[in-house]
């Protein structure tokens, strides 16, 4: 078990249900600053739902879940601005990656920054190159979603959720 310090995210006792089967059946996990983890399971086995869970896009029946200090506790219903906070937390990539057609690559990465944030566009352009540069896509600022193999889409939205968070 690692120590709160180092523990960026934390499970305990996550549950979630639909219809009548189990999907999470009572998850306790901790990821420490650093550390890389791998869901592995069989399909429908719950990996999505566990990782929607941790970022409040699915709302576990109970439990609690930290992330980078800001808890919920899902015994009783959790405040907009708790779950707010907590989603400001994290990032995901999905399978599909969202990207936005009709916006390059560098205003796919720079749209969160400077409408969600309020970050200056300038300030977000800099961040946003340097997210791209993380993931090997120096030079690809003006290129189209069309114009991108599907390993680079993947690559745009892991720099647009880079980000968000350098903690988790």
């Amino acid at each position: 078990m690692s120590t709160a310090d180092d523990t960026v995210v934390s499970l305990r006792g996550i549950r979630k249900r639909f219809g009548g089967n189990d999907v999470l059946n009572g998850i306790d996990l901790d990821v420490r600053k650093g550390e890389v983890l791998a869901v592995l399971g069989s399909s429908g086995s719950g990996k999505t739902t566990l990782l929607r869970c941790v970022n409040a896009l699915e709302q576990p029946d109970a439990g609690t879940v930290r992330v980078a200090g800001t808890a919920i506790d899902y015994t009783n219903k959790p405040r907009y601005r708790t779950t707010l906070a907590l989603r400001r937390k994290t990032a995901m990539v999905f399978q599909n990656y969202n990207l936005f057609a009709h916006k390059t690559v560098l205003q796919n990465v720079t749209e969160g920054l400077t409408v969600v944030r309020g970050v200056a566009k300038h300030a977000a352009r800099e961040r946003a190159r340097a997210a791209l540069h993380s993931v090997g896509l120096d030079g690809f600022d003006d290129r189209y979603p069309n114009m991108l193999s599907g390993g680079q889409q993947q690559r745009v939205s892991i720099a647009r959720a880079r980000w968000r968070s350098n903690r988790t």
